[in-house]
C-alpha cells in the first residue's frame, strides 16, 4: 500500500500538518502513518501529490472546526 518509507517519506508534509492543524484545535489526531493510509484510500494522493481538496475532505471527517479567531493588526501592536 505505502511500500517503502522512503517511497513516501518526501510526500508527508500534507499529513503532518493536518495531524499539527487537528491538534491545534484540541482534536484527536492519527498519526502520520494513519493520515498518510487514510488519505491513499481515500484517493487524496495522487502520483503528482496531495490533492488540496482531498485533504480538505480528509479534514472535515474529524469534526468541525471552531470558528476562527480573529485579531485586528492596530499601530500599538507594530514595534
Amino acid at each position: 500500500m505505502l511500500g517503502d518509507r522512503m517511497e513516501w517519506s518526501d510526500r508527508a508534509c500534507g499529513m503532518a500538518a493536518l495531524r499539527m492543524i487537528l491538534l491545534s484545535y484540541g482534536r484527536e489526531a492519527p498519526s502520520v502513518t494513519e493520515l498518510l493510509k487514510l488519505g491513499v484510500k481515500q484517493n487524496a494522493l495522487t502520483e503528482r501529490g496531495w490533492l488540496h481538496a482531498g485533504i480538505a475532505e480528509m479534514a472535515t471527517g474529524f469534526g468541525e472546526a471552531p470558528p476562527p479567531v480573529w485579531t485586528p493588526l492596530t499601530m500599538d501592536l507594530v514595534p
